[in-house]
């Protein structure tokens, strides 16, 4: 869905591939200045493989994104995904917004209702720590509002299949449902999504 404003959580893509993830938040680069947005290098990136400077567009192309339309970012860095064993921290990617004439939400997340209404409202400040037990919440594009709690810190060795091939990381946070009736926490769309406390 084309959200105006674009909003925490939408469905964003590069204008090259033909899948949907999700935009985490708005953020500023410290190396350029530049305002943009942050996501997974698997949704910016497309694991390591989109180049530099490719646009990036919300909706995504699942969700019927038009390059001609709907540009609002360039990608502009992205740390990469090792494989082969190698142990990966993070999976994510930053792209540069550009003049899309479009509003910006910054700082709400919204709840899963026909027309959504405001969930959560960031409080931009310095990030806390996970603990087990705490209770998190995400809005992303596949299950929109979902309310979680952390099961487990530093969680190593965890292998993904990243579609090509299969990536190790470590220093995770494990987060399981914590909403009835019981639901995934996230599905494949949700990849990008800001989890907050």
């Amino acid at each position: 869905m084309r959200n105006d404003p674009i909003r925490l959580g939408a469905s964003i893509s590069p204008t090259t591939v033909e899948y949907a993830g999700t935009l985490g938040c708005f953020c500023r680069d410290e190396i350029s200045g530049r305002d943009g947005i942050l996501s997974n290098n698997h949704v910016l990136a497309d694991v390591n493989n989109i180049a530099i400077g490719t646009t990036i567009m919300q909706p995504g192309a699942r969700d019927r994104g038009r390059p001609a339309s709907d540009l609002i970012a360039e990608l502009l860095r992205f740390v990469p995904v090792q494989f082969g064993g190698i142990p990966n921290l993070v999976d994510c990617a930053v792209a540069a917004l550009t003049d899309h004439g479009r509003a910006e939400d910054r700082r709400t997340l919204y709840d899963s209702s026909d027309e959504p209404r405001p969930a959560v409202t960031i409080q931009p400040g310095q990030p806390v720590e996970a603990v087990p037990g705490m209770t998190v919440f995400k809005t992303g594009r596949t299950t929109r509002h979902t309310r979680g709690r952390v099961r487990a810190v530093n969680v190593n060795n965890y292998l993904v299949d990243m579609g090509v091939g299969v990536a190790r990381f470590d220093g995770q946070i494990a987060i399981e449902m914590d909403m009835s009736p019981a639901r995934a926490f996230s599905r494949p769309g949700d990849s990008g999504s800001l989890i907050v406390d």
